[in-house]
């Protein structure tokens, strides 16, 4: 049923198919349980094992992620760590050690996709063309706050840090390294 909470203990979770996990109705996935789920005291951390991507979000999917880490995520397209085509909300987590061969090492929102990231640490994220840390193409719209984009990569062409297409809000936040 759309728009459930997972609450997720913490440790480290990883799969063998194109992502970690695939999310394609309205979610709050909350990371970071003690094991009698009563404390949330850390993260849990999805680990795409350098293989596959991270997280992949349908279209007109609203989805909420929080105290995560997603990290080691691979693909040869975007989206390294999180491919988001709907409505992400990203807080309280972390985006670190992803890479793809095209654009959003860290984070690709798709056109016409909206990302917030808040109290989040986007870094060591690596692509070929545009947004090491984050891409966020035409339409899309892209708000920040209380969150850093630190020593991310893109070598080819723009944005080591963000390259944003459509619209961008950040406050707050620290953009450096890149």
């Amino acid at each position: 049923m759309g728009g459930d909470t997972i609450f997720v203990a913490t440790g480290t979770y990883t799969d063998t198919g194109d992502e970690v996990v695939l999310i394609d109705k309205d979610i709050t996935l909350s990371g970071g349980w003690d094991v009698s789920f009563t404390t949330q005291g850390s993260t849990s951390t999805i680990d795409g094992e350098d293989a596959r991507r991270g997280i992949f979000i349908f279209e007109s999917v609203t989805a909420a992620v929080e105290n995560f880490t997603v990290q080691h995520g691979y693909t040869d397209w975007e989206g390294g760590g999180i491919y988001n085509s709907g409505t992400l909300t990203l807080t309280n987590s972390t985006v670190s050690y992803n890479t793809t061969d095209r654009s959003g090492g860290g984070i690709s929102a798709d056109s016409n996709s909206l990302a917030v990231i808040m109290d989040s640490r986007i870094y060591a994220n690596h692509s070929l063309w545009q947004g090491g840390g984050i891409a966020a193409y035409d339409n899309s719209h892209l708000s920040m706050s209380r969150s850093w984009v630190v020593g991310n990569a893109a070598p080819i062409d723009d944005g080591g840090g963000i390259s944003v297409g459509g619209s961008a809000y950040i406050e707050n936040s620290i953009i450096a390294g890149n």
